[in-house]
């Protein structure tokens, strides 16, 4: 439960390991906020999981660690349970996932905030240093997106 009484809805995880056996999860929530729970057993047992920080309007979300061991994380940043999610962002972790300070838009909305809709986002970074994203662009197709991250 929330601290409304509502339900707590807790989906659709992304997860990484900072050193053998420690392995963290972020999760889509029906809340307003991504909530994390941590492993110390590679995922055998997981604490509570808790809210951080970021906003989450009930949509999917997706991270990749870099190979500096920043985090990546792609999210739409809308706060209220279902939520627009007319634009996708960037947000980078220094700290294994406990703040997540610098955020860049990724998507713009056609223009007009009710024409576009991103949503279900996939990250990985790949071997030669460059990231990989795709996303569901207006429930109607896949978009994707390949750059270098500096």
């Amino acid at each position: 439960m929330d601290d409304k009484g509502t339900a707590l809805g807790l989906i659709q995880p992304t997860l990484w390991e900072s050193a053998p056996g420690k392995v963290h999860m972020l999760l889509r929530s029906n809340a307003g906020w991504a909530y994390r729970s941590d492993s110390a057993d590679f995922g055998l047992s997981w604490s509570l999981p808790v809210a951080t920080a970021l906003p989450n309007n009930n949509s999917g979300l997706d991270l990749a660690r870099l190979a500096d061991g920043r985090l990546l994380l792609a999210a739409n940043r809308d706060g209220r349970n279902w939520g627009r999610r007319d634009e996708l962002y960037l947000y980078v972790s220094p700290d294994n996932g406990l703040s997540w300070p610098e955020t860049q838009s990724l998507t713009l909305s056609d223009g007009e905030p009710s024409k576009g809709e991103y949503s279900y986002p996939a990250i990985i970074a790949l071997a030669d240093g460059t990231v990989a994203l795709s996303y569901t662009w207006r429930r109607q197709c896949i978009r994707f997106q390949h750059w270098r991250i500096d």
